[in-house]
Order: structure tokens, then sequence, then C-alpha cells
């Protein structure tokens, strides 16, 4: 989430809120009620929906189920982390269907003058019988004895979008890559490294560029590079965001970031150092020809608007300015000015770290 998105909103606590609009539903005649929640579980067997041993007991799901008054809610359809859950929790029905739309969960609830009076939880069931790489190859197969034929209608209706978008995502954007950038959640990477110099790029007269591991969702393939493959590696809407902040600050934020584990951050612009000294993490910046750069040197930083309002600059207070374009494009166009990359190129370290992060512990 942009937290510029939220600032002026507050975050009401789920179980406290479903308590009151449940009870409110209740008052108004409801006899059954249904919480669609974003906030998700995980299990592994399907075979026995009250058996919890294949679950991972402590989900958030779980205990938001076990807060709840027993009888005020029935079922739960929930998400988020994208697993498969079909179980029963202090009396309530969870059901989770994986990702992507590739499954689909189901409980039958027998409603009656009082409320519900008995329910079955179906195991998720995937939408085709075999995961084909291509959509259209999906076999469907039967459902309760009958055969699933596909809408016509439906995909008259969807046609037009799918070939605008097929033809987008085959669009050629000219570089041929000689080798699969691979990506990084916790780490620095040849993808990361890629598009950090691109985000640098972007901002002629930028200093620095940051890129979090957790914005980047795949590699890139080999051979010539398309606009598809670009957008399932960097999906997210994010705009270019400018941030002008002493380098001692920006010392100070590697050095809280070498002290956390998660996402990690690509660079582009400085090498960064950090050392264990005697109150932990100390972090040296150095410019492209090593030189270290004085801590009163203001330094523009470019990175997405979401980092840019993360905790990542949490009590450092830097000027942000925002630009109206979306940090992809941005990254897109510099990607048009290439011919040939590879990623041997992008594998040169330049967030040292005397170890795997949390560091100097």
């Amino acid at each position: 989430t942009v937290r510029a998105n939220v600032r002026d909103l507050s975050m009401a606590p789920l179980a406290e809120t479903i308590v009151r609009e449940a009870r409110a539903l209740r008052e108004r005649g409801a006899q059954a009620v249904i919480v669609a929640a974003h906030a998700g579980g995980r299990c592994e067997r399907f075979d026995a929906p009250e058996e919890l041993g294949s679950c991972e007991a402590d989900s958030e799901i779980f205990e938001l189920a076990r807060a709840l008054p027993r009888g005020l809610v029935d079922e739960i359809v929930d998400g988020h982390t994208q697993k498969a859950v079909a179980h029963e929790v202090a009396g309530v029905a969870i059901i989770e269907s994986r990702a992507y739309g590739r499954s689909f969960g189901r409980v039958d609830l027998e409603v009656g003058p009082e409320g519900v009076v008995g329910r079955r939880i179906h195991a998720p069931r995937d939408l085709c019988e075999r995961r084909p790489r291509n959509p259209d190859d999906c076999e469907v197969g039967r459902y309760e004895g009958r055969p699933v034929v596909r809408d016509a209608r439906v995909a008259a209706a969807i046609a037009p979008e799918l070939e605008a978008a097929s033809a987008r995502l085959e669009e050629r954007l000219g570089p041929r890559l000689r080798g699969r950038f691979e990506r990084s959640y916790r780490d620095e990477s040849p993808l990361g490294n890629l598009l950090a110099d691109l985000t640098l790029e972007a901002v002629p007269g930028a200093d620095l560029a940051l890129v979090n591991g957790g914005g980047i969702r795949a590699d890139l393939p080999s051979g010539p590079l398309r606009f598809g493959s670009v957008y399932e590696a960097f999906p997210f809407d994010n705009r270019v965001a400018l941030l002008r902040m002493r380098a001692e600050a920006v010392a100070s934020l590697f050095e809280d970031h070498a002290r956390r584990g998660g996402g990690g951050l690509s660079i582009a612009g400085l090498d960064v150092e950090v050392r264990c000294g005697p109150r932990g993490p100390e972090a040296t910046l150095r410019d492209r020809r090593g030189q270290r750069v004085e801590a009163a040197r203001v330094l523009t930083l470019v990175t997405s608007d979401y980092v840019a309002t993360s905790g990542l600059f949490e009590g450092r207070r830097p000027e942000i300015t925002y630009e109206d374009r979306l940090l992809r494009d941005a990254v897109v166009e510099g990607l048009r000015r290439r011919e040939g990359l590879d990623p041997r190129d992008f594998r040169r370290p330049r967030y040292r770290l005397p170890g795997r992060r949390p560091v100097c512990r």
C-alpha cells in the first residue's frame, strides 16, 4: 500500500469490526452471515475439514475465527496468502482457493428459520483437470456428474480486450537478453541491478536509485525482450519519486536495513559498504569513482512512490516530489535504447554486507 493514499484513513481491527457488523445484520433478520476477508491461512490436506494438522495453526484467519463469538459468523471466504483452506475453525467454515483464479471453493449451508443448521465444506477444486500453459487448452471435465462447457457469450464479450492485451504483451522492446535475468527477494540480483540502473537513468542528475525486492515478481527470460515479460517482472503501477536528503541520512537508512531481514534493496549510482562497528552496522557510501561521499552532501534519490512512502524513510524527513509517469514506463523507455543485455554484467555487488541480513547483531 502506498502510504500517501491511506494517510487520512484509520484501519479498524478485523474481529471488532466483524462482530459489530455481524450483530447488526443478525438484528435485521439475517439467517446466515458470510465474511469476505483479505486475511488468510494455509493448509495442505482437505479430506477432513475439522482436522487442522496440515494447517498453519497460527494463521491470521484462524485467529480471527477463534476471536469471534460462537455462532455469530457462519462462513469466511478469505484470501491474501494465495494458498488453500477448506476447514472449520471454532464453528466457522473457512475457504481459500489459491491464486490466479485457477481454483474455486465451495461451502453448502443448510439454512432454516433460525439460521444455519448444517454445512458441508468442499475441497478446493481446480478449474482445469491438468494445469496447461495455455488457458485455451484447459480440460474442465465434469462437475457433479455433468459436463462443464464454456459460455460463448462471455468469451465473445472479452475477446477484443484479450486480443488487445495479447498484442501489447507480445510487443518487442528491442534488446536481446543473452541469458536469464534472475530476481531475488532478499538479496541483490542481476535483474534487481538492471532495474536499478534503468531507474537511475530515468532521472538525469540523480545520484542514487533504489528498487525493492518485493516489487520484482518474475525473472526476465533470455532471448528477444517482450513488453509482457517486463510487465510480469515489474507489475505495479508505481510512479517515479524523487527524494532529496543528506548522505548521512542515506547511510543510516542502509544501516537500519542491514539490521533487518525480509525484502532486499537493489541500488545504482553509489556503492554501499557495511561493516560491523561497536554500535552495530556502519555504512560507507562511495561514488562511481570510488570516492567517499561526504556526510553533509545532499543527494537526489530516485525510486517508486511505494518505496518513498514506506517505513524505509520514516523519521528521515526527505523532500519528496512525484512525477506524473509510471516507473515501469520509464524502465521500458530505457530498455528500448539498448540492443543487448547480459546478466553477467549485472552481478557485481553494490551493497556489500558482512553476511546475510540481519547482520551485526
